[in-house]
């Protein structure tokens, strides 16, 4: 099912890439590509570690395993490479009930204290996600400064329908 007008992608939001451990794969991006590191956090409801890189347009988002989880269980199966691509859009829900099957796919808060969904349906094998375009005041993801390490002690996101 295609989006209606209003509803269309707003951007590119982000690329995802899995990665085994992130401070191991940023000097690469920020030193070898020359790209600033923007935000990084910990979902530690989801057991994911997420690094936001400025890549102009859309940001490179590296996601690693902080335990066991999906994303150890992907690095497991497929390596380390590109995870999902992002979307962003104004209309959430309505974007995940026009595009998902059966509009059944789970919402939930991702990054940057946004709500997020990844779609269910992988067209040519790529993982889709949506993205709000705006965060959600105040936002709910341990938030760390680029040159802050991660600790255990983060908030939990909570999971959002």
């Amino acid at each position: 099912m295609a989006l209606p007008e209003q509803r269309r992608l707003r951007s590119l939001d982000h690329i995802g890439i899995a990665v085994h451990d992130i401070d191991a794969a940023l000097p690469y991006y920020t030193g070898e590509l020359g790209l600033e590191l923007a935000h990084r956090e910990l979902l530690a409801e989801i057991a994911t570690e997420l690094a936001y890189l400025d890549g102009g347009g859309a940001a490179i988002q590296l996601v690693a395993p902080s335990g066991p989880g999906r994303i150890a269980t992907f690095l497991e199966a497929h390596g380390e490479g590109l995870h999902h691509v992002c979307f962003a859009v104004d209309e959430l829900q309505e974007s995940v009930e026009a595009l998902s099957p059966r509009g059944q796919d789970t919402v939930f808060l991702g990054g940057r204290g946004r709500r997020a969904c990844f779609l269910s349906h992988h067209p040519n094998g790529v993982l889709i996600e949506l993205t709000e375009s705006q965060s959600r005041p105040p936002a709910q993801a341990a938030v760390l400064r680029p040159q802050e390490p991660l600790n255990s002690s983060s908030t939990q996101p909570e999971e959002c329908s």
